[in-house]
């Protein structure tokens, strides 16, 4: 039972250090490139919808939601090497002790080629574990995305220190 709780205090560390890492929380706060000219695609837009519904899984504790949007090989690599999976992300929503208040993102880039996609940006959260508030620090992320079945899913996240 002790490892079980280990694990699973271990898990949610890393998970909050990871999606504090990577987390662009509304589409309203990303911000274009510096370039005035610059609009997006259909399909740039649409990734970021996902990229919207994906944070919203997180703060309302969406499950089926964030099941749907993360491919069922879904990694997440953190900064230390550690690298965690779906069930381990989909737990995380699950867990009555942790909580995401809020994930603001800027600075977020949208690639799209072909059936991949790549976005990339800085964010900070501000979450509760248990009756503990914290804030991030700025991170960097990189979501890559496939288009499978006809429809967007992320395939894997890393994590960055901001400098």
């Amino acid at each position: 039972m002790q490892r079980i709780i280990i694990h699973l205090l271990v898990s949610l560390a890393t998970f909050l250090i990871g999606t504090v890492m990577t987390a662009p929380w509304s589409a309203e706060r990303h911000k274009a490139p510096s370039s005035s000219s610059y609009t997006r695609s259909a399909e740039q837009q649409e990734i970021l919808s996902i990229e919207r519904r994906y944070l919203d899984a997180h703060v309302e504790r969406d499950r089926a939601a964030l099941d749907s949007i993360l491919a069922d090989d879904f990694a997440i690599m953190y900064r230390y090497g550690r690298v965690g999976d779906k069930a381990e992300r989909l737990a995380l929503v699950e867990n009555p002790d942790f909580t995401f208040v809020s994930v603001d993102t800027d600075d977020v880039d949208v690639t799209v080629d072909g059936q991949n996609a790549v976005v990339s940006g800085r964010a900070v959260v501000r979450g509760r574990y248990g009756d503990r508030e914290f804030l991030s620090r700025p991170y960097r992320f990189t979501r890559r995305y496939e288009k499978r079945q006809g429809r967007w899913q992320i395939v894997s996240v890393q994590f960055y220190r901001y400098r």
